[in-house]
């Protein structure tokens, strides 16, 4: 049972780090190096200075990408009804001091067998 556990253990921390840390890193350098301009983010740059990417902000002309459907009408607004009344009983006192002392009782304790 420990040694399947330490296997397991080792098993998911290995996998972890070659699929979480090493694979990324290897596909970064193979992008990086076969195409270096889009791994960057296609960087504008004026005078030295980057100015932002050629991705973000794309000019989009024609009618080709106005393709969402018309909105439906609003519904028509009508005033809400108003609240209808409650009809809950009238709230019961907490304390004991302000109830009224129950009535004694007239029944005669029962004699035990």
């Amino acid at each position: 049972m420990k040694k399947t556990l330490i296997t397991a253990t080792l098993y998911t921390l290995i996998t972890a780090v070659l699929l979480g840390i090493g694979y990324p890193l290897l596909i970064t350098g193979i992008d990086r190096v076969l195409f270096p301009k889009q791994a960057d983010g296609e960087l504008l740059t004026h005078n030295g200075d980057v100015i932002g990417s050629h991705l973000i902000g794309q000019t989009f002309i024609g009618d080709t990408y106005s393709t969402a459907a018309p909105r439906p009408p609003a519904p028509a607004t009508t005033p809400a009804p108003p609240p209808a009344p409650t009809t809950a009983p009238p709230a019961r006192p907490s304390s004991t001091a302000s109830r009224p002392a129950s009535p004694p009782t007239s029944q005669a304790p029962r004699p035990s067998p």
